[in-house]
């Protein structure tokens, strides 16, 4: 839950890893839309969200048969339900990291993680 502009906003997130192909996305668009049909406890939360967006994050890229699906299918979702969605590929994620000036954050994270950091300098 993050609150922007008087606005409390439920984002709700569905990770990948590698690129987004025809098969994974059947997967994933059936997952995002099943993030929209279920409720979440009034307990869970602290307040009632204005909106709800959903996010597709992976560290790959979008295969080129599926992008034209996937574009269609954002468009579809916003007329027909109101539903927001953001497909963020490896590309989105670096310039996110970088404009929020979170890389000291990034590297805490993969630090407990035990995931190696080569430094290329």
């Amino acid at each position: 839950m993050v609150e922007q502009n008087n606005e409390f906003i439920l984002q709700m997130y569905q990770v990948k890893t590698g690129d987004i192909t025809t098969p994974v996305w059947r997967t994933a668009r059936a997952e995002l839309e099943d993030m929209f049909l279920v409720d979440v406890p009034p307990v869970q939360l602290p307040v009632e969200p204005t909106r709800r967006e959903g996010f597709l994050i992976f560290n790959g890229h979008l295969n080129a048969y599926v992008e034209p699906v996937i574009d269609k299918w954002l468009v579809e979702q916003k007329r027909a339900y109101g539903r927001s969605f953001l497909i963020m590929h490896l590309d989105m994620i670096v310039d996110w990291i970088m404009q929020k000036g979170l890389l000291v954050e990034l590297r805490r994270a993969l630090e407990e993680l035990d995931i190696p950091i080569v430094d290329r300098t």
